[in-house]
């Protein structure tokens, strides 16, 4: 067998729908915030290039969003009032994946590139309307990936192509910045609080082998 049959390369296609929040530090220390639940989604394609189809690494380019949504209290004159917030990023996500594969599955890790292209607050303030704050987050950070999950071969075991239906967790390595809850950057502060991507869900792809 020669050096290049060993190797196998794969081109795919791959969305994910995710649970998702952005860990801020200020709600430790604010009783009146909390979290709340967002969804956010991504999708686009890869590759991967694998020794004897079972270990190997991939790269992929995915553009999507990350959304975060918190819960407080805010005070007007005498009176306390209860509002909602949503942080949402428009992102390319570049995860660059070490591999282990097998035919019934796969688990995958490494580390992620995140590019922020766009970010937006919102908020159930009276009188509030959307806010543009790109220019509160980094450009860009890293982010810590876990993944794993099933194959499954369309047209038998000698097809190219087969789907396939896992679990990824993505967790923020590096401070992304931004704004707090209340819509506040953080690089205005004096003493900034670190904030932190955080997203899980399902993830799909399509996978083609070259032969």
């Amino acid at each position: 067998m020669t050096f290049s049959q060993d190797f196998s390369l794969y081109l795919h296609a791959k969305g994910a729908l995710n649970g998702s929040t952005i860990f801020n530090n200020s709600i430790a220390t604010n009783e009146t915030q909390n979290y709340g639940f967002a969804f956010s989604g991504n999708g686009g394609t890869g590759a991967s290039l694998l020794y004897e189809d079972k270990v190997g690494a991939s790269i992929e380019l995915l553009f999507g969003n990350h959304s975060a949504k918190y819960t407080g209290k805010y005070t007007i004159g005498l009176t306390e009032e209860n509002y909602s917030s949503t942080i949402n990023l428009s992102l390319l996500q570049i995860p660059l994946l070490f591999r282990l594969d097998q035919e019934e599955g796969y688990l995958e890790l490494g580390p992620q590139l995140n590019l922020v292209t766009g970010a937006n607050y919102s908020s159930d303030f009276i009188g509030f309307t959307d806010d543009n704050i790109t220019e509160a987050y980094k450009r860009a950070s890293f982010s810590g990936v876990l993944g794993f999950g099933s194959y499954h071969e369309l047209g038998g075991k000698r097809s190219p192509v087969s789907l396939s239906f896992g679990l990824r967790i993505n967790y923020g390595l590096s401070d992304v910045e931004g704004a707090n809850p209340e819509g506040i950057w953080y690089v205005d502060l004096p003493n900034k609080k670190k904030s932190l991507l955080l997203a899980g869900g399902l993830n799909l792809g399509i996978h083609y082998k070259l032969k």
